[in-house]
């Protein structure tokens, strides 16, 4: 996207799509459309037509949706109501890591905002109110796309991943978010 096409990209590019398509994840599949989206809005040199954009939007929809014939789709997972049951039993949370506690199913939410609502309580709006923030900062002073796009596609991937428990993977979403800004 930022450097010249040269022919050695295709295979690498065909070689990064299969990957995560055999992956069969959602999440890295939703991860790559939610980066890729950000770095096509913000080129100015790649501009698509609308037509274009709808495919594209389409075609994820139908490759995320024919993914989860093979995995327990969204609603079918019981992780949103157990964190909204015990946000109302336990108002202060019960600590964050701990939602094997409450949940029969799983030891996490597989959300990162639901973890924090499990495990923090009502403080988690302290958390949800710096988030809003560091997205209202990205759009006003987002200065590296390719950087913007790398901490998106990682945060929508703990939006549906377990991947924020990797110590790891934390590092790279705030390195990503910093460097956004410098």
């Amino acid at each position: 996207m930022f450097q010249k096409f040269q022919k050695w990209h295709i295979p690498l590019f065909i070689i990064g799509i299969s990957m995560v398509l055999m992956s069969f994840s959602r999440s890295a599949i939703l991860s790559l459309i939610v980066g890729s989206l950000y770095i096509y809005y913000k080129s100015d040199r790649m501009k698509i037509p609308q037509w274009a954009t709808i495919t594209i939007l389409l075609l994820s929809a139908f490759i995320f949706l024919y993914f989860g014939i093979f995995k327990t789709t969204l609603l079918s997972r019981p992780y949103i109501f157990e964190s909204i049951a015990s946000l109302i039993k336990y108002p202060l949370g019960i600590g964050v890591g701990n939602f094997n506690k409450i949940s029969v199913e799983s030891s996490a939410t597989h959300n990162v905002i639901l973890e924090f609502v499990t495990g923090m309580g009502i403080l988690s709006a302290i958390f949800i109110v710096w988030l809003l923030k560091v997205y209202k900062s990205l759009k006003e002073v987002c200065v590296n796309v390719l950087y913007t796009a790398m901490f998106l596609a990682i945060f929508v991937n703990f939006l549906f991943d377990v991947t924020y428990t990797i110590p790891t993977m934390n590092w790279l979403l705030f390195s990503t978010l910093a460097l956004t800004i410098l």
